[in-house]
């Protein structure tokens, strides 16, 4: 009776694998790394705190490959708040997760959000964003000669690029001729492996548009819009923006002091493939004329986010309407936007050839 008793007892207390299923990590390697790697990114982070077998898994030099081969283009802000700037990442500004206020105001809700650490853990202080490739982010300071910083906020981790030793024996090596006049503090655009800038003449008006080749290490003309040549001395370097917009370089400019055009060049180097793909009519831009509406992204049912000074705006390209984004658990003062395509690209795999 008493080894019936233990007996029943032991099967009480065992739980039954075949109610409990089989245990998520009994699923193969890489298809657990195909599951996870279509996962919202705030998902994959808070994965890494489950276990250290998922950690491992997202911190894999595979992962990270095949999660930024699918990652989609984000925004990545900067906003101000209690005298420290810290950097938010909207991951997702499609119109399901976007909630339109009582008063117009696109909101964006906080589970499309992802806070980074305030850049105060970083070395050098006041540090902006100046571009992003590849989910790494190359931050600078302007006006000042401290070195540059390349910055990944997903993994945490940064690298201080270490400044140019003068010693007392120099040399030089050419590297092709550049045009007279480049807009170069405009920052320059990076698209297919080159730097493309605005050429302007001594008016500071629009010329031509000039890149440098990485590859070739040579400047080249390239393009521009051919309806541009038509407009001499009228088209200011100061009105315009180039960025890259759908992957394809594109380039904004303040056609009046209540317009704005985009330009798209549809085929890469083809000057007849440039289109002026949008008009807007911005009634708040003769009221700011020092302030340009800079184009960070459009989405494919035409809706584009701008940002204008401090402020964040959508334009729905159907119905010509303005209004303004609003993001929670960040301040309203934005004090710089870009895009970002996040990934788990590690800083320390990189510099050690952890990568194909």
């Amino acid at each position: 009776m008493n080894n019936f008793l233990t007996m029943k007892r032991s099967r009480a207390s065992t739980p039954n694998a075949a109610v409990m299923g089989p245990s998520i990590l009994s699923i193969p390697h890489y298809i657990l790394m195909e599951i996870m790697s279509k996962l919202p990114m705030s998902t994959i982070c808070n994965c890494m705190c489950v276990c250290s077998y998922f950690r491992n898994l997202i911190s894999d030099p595979q992962f990270a490959q095949l999660h930024l081969s699918r990652s989609q283009p984000s925004l990545l802000l900067r906003s101000f708040y209690n005298w420290e700037s810290s950097l938010c990442l909207v991951e997702s500004i499609d119109p399901c997760v976007v909630d339109s206020g009582t008063n117009g105001d696109i909101r964006v809700p906080d589970k499309a959000l992802l806070k980074f650490k305030p850049n105060c853990d970083l070395p050098i202080k006041g540090l902006e964003v100046l571009s992003s490739c590849n989910g790494i982010i190359c931050l600078y300071k302007p006006r000042s000669y401290d070195p540059y910083v390349i910055c990944n906020p997903v993994v945490d981790e940064y690298v201080v690029v270490p400044q140019v030793e003068k010693g007392s024996i120099c040399g030089s090596r050419r590297a092709g001729d550049a045009p007279l006049y480049l807009h170069l503090y405009s920052g320059g655009c990076f698209l297919n492996g080159a730097l493309h800038w605005i050429d302007h003449d001594t008016e500071n008006c629009f010329e031509s548009m000039c890149y440098f080749d990485f590859g070739k290490e040579r400047f080249q003309p390239f393009p521009g819009p051919s309806q541009f040549r038509g407009l001499p001395g009228q088209l200011q370097v100061e009105m315009m923006k180039m960025v890259v917009l759908k992957d394809g370089l594109s380039v904004s400019h303040h056609a009046a002091s209540d317009m704005l055009e985009i330009w798209v060049m549809k085929d890469y180097a083809v000057q007849d493939s440039w289109t002026k793909d949008f008009v807007i009519e911005i009634p708040w831009l003769d009221i700011y004329p020092g302030l340009l509406y800079q184009p960070l992204m459009v989405l494919n049912n035409g809706e584009s986010f701008m940002v204008f000074g401090s402020v964040l705006f959508s334009c729905n390209m159907r119905d010509r309407s303005i209004r303004k984004v609003r993001v929670s658990r960040i301040s309203s003062v934005i004090i710089g936007a870009t895009t970002y395509i996040p990934s788990f690209i590690s800083l320390r795999n990189a510099a050690t050839g952890g990568y194909p």
